[in-house]
């Protein structure tokens, strides 16, 4: 179950030009479908988080985690639900993240983290556009002089061959597809 203060409202994801986006949603039930449960606001059953073997440590030291663990779930045959009533406070400016950590690094972190969730999670067909789009992403990054995604890009091809063995493990228990999940947020 994804926990929020307030009415951020579910989690919407989608495939967009090879990465993996997502937006918060519309609060539409009290209880609705939700790309991922985030992080320390998350609860999960605890057959469940054993039998995805919890938190993957290859995302330390911080994001794209509980994304990830919530994709393995769906793909695994799960839900993932937002709960309008659950209330829990998050303070997130004040957390441990942006005072140990430049803003650069985080993005970095983030780049790297996505890179590991797309090698990591996908369907051939999806990886297949990863690659086609990359060219795309690599010159804009360029353009942009974003240091942050060629750093986080060269991160996760160093950590490619242990994305490979968990790649193996989790692929077996994936029964649905990326457009089933996507499909059905």
């Amino acid at each position: 179950v994804n926990l929020h203060e307030g009415n951020e409202g579910p989690a919407i994801a989608f495939w967009k030009d090879g990465f993996f986006e997502f937006k918060r949603g519309q609060e539409k039930s009290l209880v609705q479908k939700s790309a991922w449960a985030s992080g320390g606001s998350a609860a999960f059953r605890k057959s469940i988080w054993d039998s995805l073997s919890g938190l993957d440590p290859l995302f330390n030291p911080f994001y794209w985690e509980d994304i990830d663990i919530s994709y393995r779930a769906q793909k695994a045959g799960y839900k993932v639900v937002f709960e309008k009533n659950a209330i829990v406070r998050h303070e997130h400016e004040k957390g441990v993240i942006k005072s140990n950590y430049s803003d650069a690094k985080i993005k970095q972190i983030a780049y790297r983290n996505q890179f590991i969730f797309i090698w990591k999670n996908s369907d051939l067909k999806t990886i297949i556009f990863h690659i086609l789009w990359f060219p795309y992403h690599f010159l804009k990054s360029l353009l942009r002089i974003d240091g942050s995604f060629f750093k986080g890009f060269f991160d996760s091809l160093i950590l490619l061959p242990k994305i490979v063995k968990k790649r193996i493990i989790v692929q077996k228990s994936f029964v649905k597809s990326d457009a089933d999940i996507i499909n059905s947020l």
